[in-house]
Order: structure tokens, then sequence, then C-alpha cells
């Protein structure tokens, strides 16, 4: 019996559907606006992207930005809806050796025509950027800043889309996305405030400073983590089993990246197999 009939009689068949290709957006600045009249929330939503440069490689991470953004106005909806407003971002990235960075904003709002009760704004902030890492990684992630009225989520996006997306509650405490492929990966944190209810007229409303630190360690923290959400559990099972029957991380029936090569050498083989089956066994990532 060859190697790989054998593997497939220890482990069975599974099938796994690999989810279609996600692009990164495009284009450094997208500014946009909704109007919910039935509950009284406007959203106003920046988006900084650095899509020129991927960040890591050169020791870097965390685009370095620093300015006053006039993130404009929203018209009345419907248009005998009297309410209007402008809304302003400070915005500061400053990026520090090695491979890290500090991300900072606050976001303010003149809101006026303000005629029914209950009306709160809602002001979302979104930074996102590329990582580039050339051996395994682990991001690190403390929030500094987490405000009651204040709801902060970090995603990991790879070729395949969305890997991991974590809400934050815990000011002290670390996230951490395990990447054990190298490769091209997007990171992205979403602030979103509420303010409390808006008297009637005119207001000036400013959200609480929101602070982030990043950090790019080298040598992954938990390269069995396929599913990068900082457990082997039996979804991780599933996709190394699926790269265990096909063996050669040439082959096109491989998935993309071979995330199954634990040890990066090109197979999905038994050493992959020892390096898994104790990290399955442990479970949570230390």
């Amino acid at each position: 019996m060859s190697q790989k009939a054998l593997r497939q009689l220890m482990w069975g068949v599974v099938c796994l559907q690999v989810a279609a290709a996600t692009a990164f957006g495009a284009g450094r600045e997208l500014t946009e606006r909704q109007r919910n009249v039935a509950q009284g929330v406007i959203k106003v939503i920046r988006t900084i992207k650095d899509d020129t440069k991927a960040r890591g490689i050169d020791g870097t991470f965390m685009a370095p930005w620093a300015d006053n953004l006039v993130m404009g106005a929203w018209n009345p909806s419907p248009p005998d809806d009297p309410t209007f407003g402008t809304a302003a971002l400070q915005f500061a990235v400053s990026p520090h050796a090695p491979a890290s960075g500090t991300f900072e904003c606050s976001t303010s709002a003149d809101v006026n025509g303000v005629v029914a009760p209950g009306t709160r704004i809602e002001l979302i902030i979104t930074y996102f950027e590329q990582v580039l890492t050339s051996a395994p990684a682990t991001l690190r992630f403390r929030p500094h800043a987490i405000a009651s009225d204040t709801a902060l989520k970090v995603t990991l996006s790879g070729q395949g889309g969305v890997l991991a997306s974590k809400e934050l509650t815990n000011p002290n405490a670390d996230v951490l996305f395990s990447i054990a492929t190298p490769g091209l990966y997007g990171f992205e944190t979403e602030s979103v405030w509420t303010s409390g209810v808006l008297p009637i007229g005119p207001s000036h409303i400013q959200s609480p400073v929101m602070t982030l630190d990043g950090a790019l360690d080298s040598g992954a923290s938990c390269p069995a983590d396929l599913t990068v959400d900082q457990q082997v559990d039996d979804a991780d099972f599933v996709g190394f089993v699926g790269a265990y029957n096909i063996l050669d991380c040439a082959d096109p029936a491989m998935s993309q990246g071979c995330p199954g090569d634990l040890n990066l050498d090109g197979w999905v083989d038994d050493s992959d197999f020892v390096i898994f089956a104790a990290a399955y066994d442990a479970l949570v990532c230390d």
C-alpha cells in the first residue's frame, strides 16, 4: 500500500469547501455616509488605506500618517428631515522599529437641526494596511483605550478572504494572530463610537481617543492554528487532514500557501503531523 493510500485509510476522506478569494480594496481614502432615520443614527465612515506598500519586511509596521481630516457632511434624508452635520477625524500612526507601531484616532462632529428626541450619532473609523511576512510570524495587538461606548474589532485577511476577526473588550489583553505561512496579509481595525442622546437643536460631540499598539514578532506562536483563532480544534483538524492526504505542497490540489506545512519543508508529512498532534492535544495556543 502506498504512503498516500495509507494516509487516506488512517484519516478517512475529508471534503473542503474553499471560499472565493476576496481582493483588497484599491485607493488610499474612502468616505461612506449612511443615514438610518428609523433609529436616528448617522454613520460616518473614514477608511485610510495604503495599498502601495506592504509593511513588515523592511522592519516597519503601520504606515506613518498624521492629519486632521474633514470627513465631509451628510445631507438630510428624507429631504424633509432637517438634521445635518459635519465630522472631522484626528488621525496619527507612528511606526517604530522593529516592526511595531501605534495607531491613535478620535472623531468630532457638529450636528444641527435635531428635532426628534432619542437621536444619536455613530462614528466609525477603520484603518487598513497590508503586512508582508517572509517567515512564520505573530501579529500582536494591544488596545490602550476602549471606552464603554466604543467597540473595537481587529480583522486579519489573507488571499482567500477573512481569516479571523476579534472583538476587543479588554484594554489590557493582547490579541494574537499566528501566521504560519509567509505571504501577504491584510490587517484592519474598526472603532465604533456611539454618542449619547443629542439635545434638540445644534450640538458638538467628541469621541474619546482610541489607541492601539501593534507589533509583528518573528516566530509563529501557534503554527498549527490554521484558522487563526488562537486554538487548534476540529476546524484546524479538517484543514490539516486535507493537506496531509495531498502530501506535496507543489500539488495543484493543495490549498494556496500550503498552510499544513508546519515546518516549511515543502511537504505535509509525518513531521508536520507530530507538530499538529501536540498542538491539537493542547487545544489553546500558548
